[in-house]
């Protein structure tokens, strides 16, 4: 996925992406695949604010 982040409102529509991602990638027939970062931007701030103290 290289440089890509998606960061959302909230985690329902993380999930939300997140699953139709995976649909999307499952119409094209592939059986496996790379999923990009989805996180909701709250929580995503937190972890960089705990990785950086």
């Amino acid at each position: 996925m290289g440089d890509t982040l998606i960061l959302t409102v909230n985690q329902r529509l993380a999930r939300y992406l997140f699953c139709k991602y995976g649909e999307q990638q499952i119409k094209s027939g592939k059986m496996a695949w790379e999923s990009p970062p989805i996180h909701e931007i709250k929580s995503w701030f937190r972890s960089q604010w705990l990785l950086l103290n």
